[in-house]
């Protein structure tokens, strides 16, 4: 596992990011460890990227803005990655809309969370964006479990999460076993 902030320096943050964290738990929890669970793709190499951060450490909600996510978009093109995965959503952009095509024009799968209004929203408006939804959400997109997900938080601790983005980190993981 590889990571990069690309909001501040302040790495006890970064490693105390409790979304990031549960997504990449999903995705890519180790198998065979002994302890808590195993994410959907156990074997791949995860490239941690911090993009966003919380405005109160205790608040489950993050903000983004269009430079850091850019950053940690062309980051990852650059690192030849096969999956990008944004569990996360926002409003349309041009920059961020740029810089995910030219992820897909590379062959590099981008995974996106489907906001729960039908108003056009980064990324999943993007063509070629795999759009996911948790189920129940009456969209006409892919669907994976977002309620009571059992994911990983910092510490080597474990705990429920609820919302697309855990649905996205699914279709992420799955993607990755293909």
């Amino acid at each position: 596992e590889a990571t990069r902030n690309f909001v501040d320096s302040d790495q006890t943050r970064f490693r105390s990011d409790s979304h990031g964290t549960a997504v990449g738990g999903v995705i890519a929890a180790d198998a065979d460890n002994h302890t808590g669970m195993v994410g959907i793709a156990p074997d791949i190499t995860l490239l941690a990227l911090k993009a966003c951060w919380h405005i109160r450490q205790s608040e489950g909600k993050a903000r983004c803005n269009s430079i850091t996510l850019a950053k940690a978009l062309d980051y990852s093109i650059q690192q030849e990655v096969d999956i990008i995965n944004r569990s996360l959503t926002g409003p349309p952009d041009p920059v961020l809309e740029r810089l995910v095509s030219e992820a897909l024009a590379r062959d590099i799968v981008v995974t996106g969370a489907k906001p729960e209004h039908n108003e056009k929203a980064f990324p999943v408006s993007i063509d070629g964006t795999i759009s996911v939804a948790m189920p129940g959400n009456n969209s006409q997109t892919m669907s994976a479990p977002g309620r009571r997900v059992l994911s990983t938080r910092p510490n080597e601790q474990y705990d429920f999460f609820d919302g697309s983005s855990f649905s996205t980190a699914h279709i992420s993981g799955l993607t990755a076993l293909i």
